[in-house]
């Protein structure tokens, strides 16, 4: 390949004249195609004299095309040649080009290593030959960096072979380098690359040991060798040079990533190995237990130091390591010797490390003031930040007074008491502000101690509440005011008994919510709102001015990307929906006006360069979105007139319509939802809803069936049931039903990813079709859904053949003998199996246990009465007649049965549960042993959720795992189908009565194998239907 001709053409990919641009684009597509390309790109990538923006896109493009094309489109005799020369490459590029090929040696040794890069290990080792080239030992611990975050994620068992070899030879080697450097950071602190070296050093460890603890890395000795680098990193004096920067260039140094990893490191062997209850998939009890004796007290030592140089100011620590720190301690806290050490230590913790971090910070000040919607996108989200020491100091709290709560609840009380206390009669400067705010915190992170039924300072609270924390609504910060409201909800299920504390509490959050000049403020009104609406007392003063209060929460809901809000408003119409019906057309075009700004922004986003859209607002869009989507549901529910929702329904149309023309797949279930509680509401489908039918079909043949089958098919069934009339009438609409349906039946297990469940969804689909249909429209459609199911029943794998799966299929055909007996029977008699259905049809009998499945099946009994005996006995069926009889006693025996149990279902589902009680609480009094082990802390309860599960669907069989037990019911209680309303008590009287006075040799063949006891059921139900 010609070289300069290349060179031109990334040249050419960086002019301002768009043409030429275009034109160097389209011949670098061209030759990307030719065998050479790639090693052409490294002679250019090796050339001294090539100008640095031309390696730059260079190195771009060569990067892409490896990262897309190594597996399959790039030459297998060209691959070689690119393995030997990219490390070589690399040791020689500037250092943002080398990052570029960091994916690249990736891919290249996920692909490739070790069977076809065997030279991979002997380049990577020669560049440690020279200890005093930088650049090649930098490039060395890159490459060795990447080898093990090849294997993070594998077991010792799929790795052990490969990685343990490498481990022994060759991590003594780099360990030493690391020491070296660690040493003496000062001679090396011109150097960049000096402090890369130790944090790769540093990963290296971090990757190998993230999931699994390799073998050689669980003796005394390893842990004693790495460990003691990564104490001596963490107290490694940093180079002037990164103290010189300003604390957030400082934090991008890679000597403070070493650091933050090294105690990253730490807390993970902690977390992970140390910690025996939380290694039950990985268990080395010699490991842990000399970690647990022998190292992490002398950590503890460390740390302790840290944290006090940290304090009196003479050591800097950033944000990231502090948060690793504290997670260390937080670990430490539920086991009895690593407690015995903290304990001495732990009201000190709280109030000399806890407290000052949770004071807010100039920029947390100014992001407050001058940037209120971020700053209400941190408070909201706890855990936006997740190395932020505000987030892992609230953890410490809860965890040390969840587990520790005899030794630390009411000492933090009492700092937190005298702390406010000495804040009484003092001017309220900003700084005093500040403190007030991280006392509050405290009180709001253990909170859920404080207020329970079990809490030794419960009877405390109110009280302390009326001094200490209310009294600074009235602060002139605003962001003390907004705290207040926050902490102040955390106190919900209170019981108070002042009158004067409840009016103090309800004035304060009203006067929060009415404050337009503060945004953060408001909010936190807004979210105490919903807090204290339980309170009959609040309830009643804000039903006075509760539409005022929409329109605030409405105006607020604009302003906030938040779903929060809608929250809000979703409370308040539940709790007062009478007093809002006026309102409710106007409250429904507000969030209709509000929901189609979001998606329009949502959209243009999605059609926007990558590079230019902010991810976190779009993420707090799109929730904001889902949340207004589910409010929208709540107000729906909540204004039954059909009058009403007929108005209701006209606001809200465009933004469903909206949602599927710009194909936002995230909010079809959110729309789906809307149109079917619409129609369930109504029971009818408005003009309108069939013009958006006509767009939901479009967008979800547009998109994956499967990905919208389950979420559209409640929706779909109303158009079925509540438009059976308009469906009857317009072919178009039943061809995009029938074509969803039988696309779904026709899909290749193999290729296309359905499931028996989809069939499932896609089976009752086709009974609701059919049976809103009659005879003459459905003609067209019966003959190729009947085949689909013979298909898809003659499937006899374990998935496939459950009675529940099979009866569902079954009921397709029912459905077809209903409405167009003589066309189904017809296509059973051609295809030969008449006999096989219907002897089908009768062993699944026993197990329908719904009142759909029973109604369908005793339908389809009397639709095969109506025909007559000769024709019976043409179809070589007449013989069955007595057990036609038999099998409607059996249903009928059932459907009482199962038409109590919907009704009881149903007002089940209406009652509101028992959400009241300790639901925290640890059942024994005196929880654990306060100077014992605890293995419970959030992670661990977790681990051994997942262990009880494991165990429990090990015998299990993988339908009953899937929701496909044979046995199983799944019928919703509030489910609408063609059948919901027709009286199958009297249609069988009338056929019963009909054919024992027309065809009195039919019915005696009908009856003539009944038992005294179905000859009762059946005379019990002709009576019932007489009376």
């Amino acid at each position: 390949m010609d070289i300069n001709a290349l060179h031109e053409c990334f040249l050419g990919t960086l002019q301002a004249d768009q043409q030429v641009r275009r034109q160097a684009e389209d011949q670098l597509k061209q030759a990307g195609k030719t065998i050479g390309f790639c090693g052409a790109c490294l002679d250019i990538l090796s050339a001294p004299e090539v100008n640095p923006v031309v390696k730059k896109s260079c190195a771009i493009y060569l990067k892409n095309k490896i990262i897309k094309d190594w597996a399959q489109v790039i030459d297998p005799d060209e691959k070689p040649i690119i393995r030997d020369r990219i490390i070589p490459t690399i040791v020689h590029l500037e250092r943002q080009l080398k990052n570029q090929f960091i994916p690249v040696l990736n891919v290249l040794i996920s692909y490739d290593y070790p069977s076809n890069w065997p030279s991979f290990l002997p380049i990577t080792l020669s560049l440690f030959e020279d200890m005093s080239d930088i650049q090649k030992l930098y490039t060395g611990v890159l490459c060795l960096s990447e080898l093990t975050r090849h294997y993070r994620w594998k077991t010792n068992e799929q790795r052990s072979d490969e990685l343990d070899p490498f481990i022994t030879q060759y991590f003594p080697s780099i360990l030493q380098l690391g020491k070296l450097i660690v040493a003496d950071p000062t001679t090396y602190q011109g150097s960049y690359e000096a402090g890369e070296i130790v944090k790769l050093i540093v990963k290296c460890y971090k990757f190998s040991t993230y999931y699994d603890l390799p073998k050689p890395l669980q003796s005394q000795q390893s842990l004693v060798d790495w460990g003691t680098f990564h104490v001596e990193l963490i107290n490694m004096k940093l180079p002037q040079n990164v103290m010189d920067l300003d604390s957030e260039d400082r934090s991008l140094s890679p000597w403070v990533k070493s650091q933050k990893w090294a105690y990253a490191n730490l807390f993970r062997l902690f977390q992970r190995y140390g910690y025996k209850s939380l290694s039950k998939r990985f268990t080395y009890d010699e490991f842990s237990e000399t970690f647990t004796k022998s190292f992490v007290p002398e950590i503890l030592k460390v740390y302790f130091m840290k944290l006090e140089q940290w304090k009196n100011g003479e050591a800097w620590i950033s944000d990231a390591s502090i948060f690793h720190l504290i997670s260390f301690l937080e670990q430490g806290i539920v086991q009895k010797q690593s407690w015995a050490l903290i304990k001495p230590h732990a009201l000190t913790l709280v109030s000399e490390v806890a407290f000052p971090l949770l004071c807010p910070s100039e920029d947390t000040l100014d992001m407050f003031e001058n940037d209120p919607n971020q700053y209400i996108h941190v408070m909201l989200d706890t855990y936006e930040d997740p190395n932020s020491p505000q987030t892992a100091v609230l953890s410490f709290l809860y965890i040390l007074v969840e587990k520790r709560t005899k030794s630390t609840l009411e000492p933090i009380l009492q700092f937190i008491y005298e702390k406010l206390s000495s804040f009484s009669g003092v001017p309220e400067t900003l700084e005093v502000a500040k403190q007030k705010e991280a006392a509050l915190r405290i009180i709001g992170s253990i909170s859920l101690f404080l207020t329970s039924s079990k809490s030794t300072v419960l009877s405390q609270m109110e009280q302390f509440l009326a001094a200490f924390v209310l009294p600074n609504f009235q602060s002139e910060h605003a962001f003390l005011r907004a705290r207040t409201c926050e902490v102040a909800s955390k106190f919900e299920n209170l019981k108070f008994t002042q009158e004067q504390t409840l009016s103090t509490l309800f004035h304060g959050v009203l006067n929060c919510f009415n404050s337009p000049d503060s945004l953060p403020v408001q909010l936190e009104g807004a979210l105490a709102i919903q807090a204290f609406m339980g309170f009959n007392q609040f309830k009643e003063a804000l039903g006075s001015i509760i539409i005022e209060t929409m329109e605030t929460l409405l105006a607020l809901s604009n302003k906030v990307d938040s779903d929060a809000v809608s929250g809000v408003i979703q409370e308040c119409v539940e709790n007062y929906s009478e007093q809002l019906q006026p309102f409710g057309d106007h409250l429904m075009a507000e969030l209709s006006s509000q929901l189609l700004r979001y998606l329009v922004e949502i959209s243009e986003a999605a059609d926007a360069d990558p590079n230019t859209v902010d991810r976190g607002a779009e993420e707090d869009k799109q929730m904001a979105a889902f949340g207004v989507f589910s409010t929208m549901v709540t107000v729906l529910l909540y204004f039954e007139d059909p009058e009403m929702i007929s108005k209701l329904e006209q606001s809200y149309a465009p933004v469903i319509e909206f949602t599927f023309t710009h194909d936002l797949e995230d909010f079809y279930k959110e729309a789906f939802d809307l149109i079917e509680n619409t129609t369930f509401m109504m029971r009818d489908v408005s003009p309108s809803m069939w013009k958006l039918f006509e767009s939901m079909m479009v967008a979800v043949s547009n998109n994956d069936v499967l990905m919208c089958l389950d979420d559209m098919s409640a929706s779909l069934r109303n158009y079925m049931v509540y438009g059976s009339a308009t469906l009857k009438a317009n072919k178009h609409y039943q061809d995009a039903i029938f074509q969803l349906i039988t696309g779904v039946f026709n899909m290749d297990p193999d290729e296309d990813d359905v499931g028996a469940n989809d069939i499932i969804t896609a089976a009752k689909l086709a009974s609701n079709f059919i049976l809103s249909l009659d005879s003459e429209s459905v003609s067209p459609y019966i003959s190729s859904l009947v085949k689909d199911v013979f298909r898809l029943l003659s499937l006899e794998d374990k998935a496939h053949s459950s009675p529940r799966y099979r009866s569902l299929l079954l009921n397709v055909v029912v459905s077809a003998l209903i409405i167009d007996p003589s066309s189904c029977l017809q296509i059973l008699v051609e295809s030969n199996t008449t006999e096989q259905v219907l002897s089908l049809w009768f062993s699944l009998i026993p197990s329908l246990k719904g009142v759909f499945d029973l109604k369908l099946s005793i339908l389809g009994f009397l639709s095969l009465f109506n025909i007559g005996l000769n024709d019976l006995k043409s179809l070589k069926i007449d013989g069955l007649l007595p057990q036609f009889g038999s099998s409607l006693a059996t249903l009928f025996s059932e459907l009482p049965k199962a038409i109590k149990d919907m009704e009881k279902r149903r007002s089940e589902y209406t009652s509101d549960p028992d959400i009241n009680g300790d639901v925290f609480e640890n059942e024994d009094d005196e929880g654990f042993d306060e100077d014992g082990d605890d293995g419970n802390t959030a992670a661990d309860d977790y681990l051994q959720f997942l262990d009880q599960q494991s165990e429990i669907t090990a015998g299990s069989s993988f339908a009953s795992q899937f929701g496909l037990e044979d046995d199983e019911d799944d019928e919703d209680p509030y489910s609408n189908t063609a059948l919901d309303n027709i009286n199958v008590f009297k249609a069988f009287k009338d056929r019963f009565v009909s054919i024992q006075s027309t065809d009195p040799t039919k019915y005696s063949m009908i009856v003539s194998t009944l038992t005294g006891e179905q000859q009762d059921i059946l005379t019990n139900i002709i009576n019932i239907a007489s009376s």
